[in-house]
């Protein structure tokens, strides 16, 4: 992934907002057609036909009660159909989870969401192919991935880069690596996606053997002081 490519993509992007119900629509529709049901089935004396099929194409939010009747007419246990709305903690958490070395929290995610079929559960097994080292996959949907950037919101971009980036270095791509990730530098808040992603520009920078190595050694620290002080107060 070219780094044009990513600075391009952030400015054409507006902020968006995360949206479950997007998600949720999505996997109705996947499941009412993977039981070869129709609308007018599913929908019955739940809803009207209409309603159904906005709820699909993302264009009403159902409340929760008609939900829960859909979720029952298409056989979807509720706690399953819940795991959408808990999507943005996931992909962050698993990204909190790879720096402090919890591969069996990635691992616990992963096995929840693979069932989805959405992007957002394909950034979920990519972080924990790359985590598990499955370079073969990890490649495989990177390349998907790649073309489905204009609809990750922010985060997820930034998260995706990371693990991108991560993925580089098991390639050995290290100066590509650190141009992908000076751009997450510039544009993501939260500090520990920030502090990983300055520990692996670090790790690229020692290993084309690089003056500024000693440079993020000190910024490094810095953080990591920074960060003991949180968990102290």
């Amino acid at each position: 992934m070219r780094e044009n490519i990513i600075r391009q993509e952030f400015s054409r992007r507006g902020r968006n907002d995360d949206d479950a119900y997007k998600l949720i629509g999505a996997e109705l529709k996947r499941k009412r057609i993977s039981q070869s049901q129709t609308l007018s089935s599913i929908a019955g004396d739940v809803c009207s036909v209409s309603y159904l099929c906005k709820v699909e194409k993302s264009q009403i939010k159902p409340n929760r009660q008609m939900l829960k009747e859909i979720c029952k007419k298409l056989s979807i246990e509720s706690p399953k159909m819940n795991l959408l709305f808990q999507m943005k903690e996931f992909i962050v958490n698993s990204a909190v989870y790879y720096n402090e070395g919890k591969l069996e929290e990635i691992k616990s995610i992963y096995d929840k969401c693979k069932e989805f079929d959405n992007y957002k559960s394909q950034l979920l097994s990519f972080i924990y192919f790359v985590a598990y080292k499955n370079i073969v996959k990890a490649d495989e949907l990177a390349l998907e991935l790649i073309k489905l950037i204009n609809v990750m919101r922010d985060y997820e971009l930034n998260i995706f880069i990371l693990f991108y980036s991560i993925l580089l270095v098991y390639h050995e791509s290290y100066e590509e690596a650190i141009d992908n990730l000076n751009v997450v530098l510039q544009t993501e808040r939260h500090q520990i996606i920030r502090l990983l992603s300055q520990k692996v520009i670090f790790g690229c920078y020692f290993k084309l053997n690089m003056p500024f190595t000693i440079k993020y050694a000190d910024t490094l620290l810095d953080i990591y002081l920074y960060e003991m002080n949180i968990k102290e107060i």
